[in-house]
């Protein structure tokens, strides 16, 4: 997998997300972006790095 965007061939339900919009101080948006995409991306690649093993 090359790129980030490459993930989304992989994810089999579709996301439902209802959100509210937020107003953020510069200081406090940036750190919880970098901590949101984190995850984001930890999650989607535990998800790949275990698909292929056999469940039981």
């Amino acid at each position: 997998m090359k790129y980030s965007s490459d993930f989304y061939r992989y994810i089999q339900k579709p996301l439902k997300l209802e959100l509210e919009q937020v107003y953020l101080a510069m200081d406090t948006a940036v750190p919880l972006e970098i901590v949101v995409t984190e995850l984001v991306s930890n999650a989607l690649n535990s998800k790949l790095n275990f698909s292929h093993r056999k469940k039981g």
